[in-house]
């Protein structure tokens, strides 16, 4: 052992040393050539040069060897208990090698820490991530990408979110965005997708985001129509009040005149019916105008944690002398039964049992027999609860379901035209979104949906 560590220690000295040996014994056999008659002499010192030579050679492949084991050894990550393992290392090459080590685990450690950070940075990205290989493979890189497309592998699935946004996404362009239409089937809404390019070795990926912007544009549509409501109300409200107050005036002058003259006259009877007929048409605008004030004086919603089977039965409570007399059923199904909702419940009360009413006049209007009405509740695959009405009416005229929700738009013919549009506002001022289709089973369908909402 002793040994071995002076050798280790003096490793570089000994190459020196070999070399002037070699030299040494080279210049020997070189003089003894030319001596005569030490023949002997000369083939001994170039056979001793030789076998120099060899055991030089030696040495050298077998630091290469050790230099190609430390690779590997860096390679696999063992360079550390290579180091300790070898003990005929001279102290030179003993520092020198435990730098390089140090040197590259710092920087793969450096490495990895921050493909740790990128890694968390895409994965808790809300925007979905995705990307479509030259095969036609499609990779999801994100939770929020698996929770849009879930188990998603090839391109050609894409197209059961509609044909019109699969042709239209993988058509895109690097860096050109464009608005999509997304169907999951409960759901209708506008995605903003690009594209960009990616060029990994020799292979190419196309990468594609996909931001959700359906309830920033019903919130600026909303907020367009409040504002347009606003100004329309106001210059209605001081153009008819003067006239209601003059209708009225003239409606009372009138019944004085009536009850002062002792015969009177029948152009007297038809200025009173005028005046009456103008001082009622005032009140009904009046009237009609507060109705639509109600678009902008939604108040703020008081969040309170409530079950949502409850808020399903007292609802029901209040519409179900309704359905006794028209003879419709109503069935609740909550899962789980515990679900709970953090919301406004007077607000919410409102906006259900508008649905169910309009469930129920759909059914008249249809005269269908045996109506049936259903209210569900659930949580969807993005852990949002989704509230559900929907009957087994006629449906909607697929037409006219991009209108239902905007003001003033009716299909009754003694509709106002706020319900829906009340119910979207009330909906969005709580971040979360209501939208209309038509059922597979047949009847219309209302789904609500609360975004980042739980069970307790």
């Amino acid at each position: 052992m002793a040994s071995n560590e002076q050798s280790a220690t003096f490793l570089p000295l000994n190459v020196k040393l070999r070399v002037t040996l070699l030299a040494l014994t080279l210049w020997l056999a070189l003089w003894l050539w030319q001596l005569p008659g030490y023949w002997g002499a000369t083939l001994f010192a170039l056979a001793l040069s030789l076998w120099q030579i060899w055991r030089l050679e030696q040495s050298i492949n077998q630091e290469r060897q050790r230099f190609q084991q430390f690779l590997v050894a860096l390679k696999q990550g063992n360079s550390n208990n290579f180091i300790s393992q070898d003990s005929t290392l001279s102290d030179e090459l003993l520092e020198a090698y435990q730098q390089v080590s140090q040197a590259l685990n710092a920087q793969k450690t450096d490495q990895a820490t921050q493909l740790r950070y990128y890694q968390t940075l895409v994965e808790t990205s809300p925007v979905p991530l995705f990307s479509l290989a030259e095969d036609n493979h499609l990779r999801l890189h994100n939770h929020a990408a698996r929770q849009l497309l879930p188990n998603l592998t090839r391109s050609q699935e894409l197209k059961q979110f509609g044909l019109p946004f699969a042709t239209s996404i993988t058509a895109l362009q690097p860096g050109q965005r464009q608005l999509l239409l997304f169907d999951d089937g409960t759901e209708q809404r506008q995605l903003m997708a690009q594209m960009t390019c990616l060029n990994i070795g020799q292979e190419s990926e196309k990468l594609f985001s996909l931001l959700d912007i359906q309830r920033e544009l019903e919130a600026a549509q909303l907020q367009a129509w409040q504002d347009l409501v606003r100004v329309l109300t106001h210059e209605m409200m001081n153009s008819i009040t003067p006239i209601a107050s003059l209708a009225k005036s003239a409606h009372d002058l009138v019944q004085h005149m009536q009850a002062t003259t002792p015969t009177p006259n029948e152009d007297l009877h038809d200025l009173q019916d005028a005046t009456n007929t103008v001082a009622r048409r005032a009140d009904g605008l009046m009237e009609f105008v507060q109705r639509y004030r109600s678009l902008t004086l939604l108040p703020e919603p008081k969040i309170q944690t409530f079950s949502v089977l409850n808020l399903f039965q007292r609802c029901l409570s209040i519409i179900q002398p309704t359905l006794n007399v028209k003879n419709t059923t109503c069935t609740i199904q909550c899962q789980p039964e515990n679900l709970t909702l953090a919301a406004d419940p007077h607000l919410l009360e409102q906006v259900i049992i508008n649905l169910l009413r309009n469930a129920q006049q759909a059914l008249d209007q249809n005269n269908t027999q045996s109506g049936a009405i259903r209210m569900q509740a659930s949580i969807n695959n993005k852990r949002e609860i989704a509230l559900t009405i929907c009957d087994n009416g006629p449906g909607f005229e697929s037409t006219r379901l991009s209108d239902i929700f905007l003001p003033f738009y009716t299909t009754k013919p003694q509709g106002a035209g706020i319900g829906l549009a009340l119910a979207r506002q009330i909906m969005t001022v709580h971040g979360g979104s209501i939208t209309a289709n038509n059922a597979a089973e047949g009847g219309a369908r209302f789904t609500l949906i609360f975004n980042r909402q739980t069970c307790a």
